[in-house]
């Protein structure tokens, strides 16, 4: 008896995200991944972990701009869009300490 095969969609993948300030992991930041249609994908609400990584999963291949907030430092926001599909899935994010 053959067992059925779990479909899975290809045009979804799980996004791996890294934040740090340049030398060190940012341990709870925020990232958000939003498509040209304002759909948003993001980290869990506890954000990224002491590593500075998290995962954001079930992401629809596409182009997206890139937001990470964490409190004490810069909000980031990308210069221009990222591709997410079986080749790019994986984003590196630098945040700056805020000034006072």
């Amino acid at each position: 008896m053959e067992l059925p095969v779990a479909e899975v969609n290809p045009e979804i993948i799980d996004v791996t995200v890294t934040v740090t300030d340049g030398t060190d992991p940012i341990e709870g930041a925020i990232v958000t991944l939003t498509d040209s249609e304002n759909n948003d994908y993001a980290t869990s609400d506890s954000g990224t972990g002491a590593a500075g990584g998290a995962t954001i999963k079930n992401v629809p291949y596409g182009s997206y701009s890139v937001a990470a907030t964490k409190n004490g430092y810069n909000d980031y926001e990308s210069s221009s869009n990222v591709t997410v599909d079986a080749d790019n899935h994986s984003i590196s994010i630098t945040i700056v300490q805020s000034q006072g």
